[in-house]
């Protein structure tokens, strides 16, 4: 995890790394907002060498309460690893490629601002208010 400023605000930089066929990026790259239903999880101390594409997900630290880091000595596995909650809903930003990565940028999305429970609809990014 990295800590940059974005749009004068501190946001954490998850990555996340996957082998993806172009069939499963497209239908990222054709989201607006989207969920993952199942829990998600990265490792801050191991490499993505080898996997074809990698999920920047940008995070605001006031939604940062949907990941939780677990530190080495409390899991099986040598690393230290994040875990999204699941069902946490993303904003697709852009695709970008790099050393024969795809890189999916993703933002870490306010449900309970762009969702609306009472008709199960994800509201439209762009022409809904921020």
């Amino acid at each position: 995890m990295s800590i940059q400023k974005h749009h004068d605000k501190i946001v954490y930089i998850i990555v996340v790394g996957a082998d993806m066929s172009p069939s499963e990026i497209q239908a990222y790259e054709t989201k607006e907002i989207f969920f993952i239903p199942s829990f998600t999880s990265t490792s801050k101390s191991m490499p993505f060498k080898g996997k074809n594409t990698l999920f920047h997900i940008e995070i605001s630290p006031e939604w940062s309460k949907f990941c939780m880091e677990i530190q080495t000595q409390h899991t099986k596995y040598d690393e230290e690893e994040i875990i999204f909650s699941c069902y946490n809903l993303y904003r697709y930003i852009k695709t970008e490629k790099s050393n024969g990565q795809r890189i999916l940028k993703l933002q870490l999305m306010n449900y309970e601002k762009y969702f609306d429970c009472e008709t199960n609809a994800i509201f439209n990014y762009y022409t809904h208010k921020h």
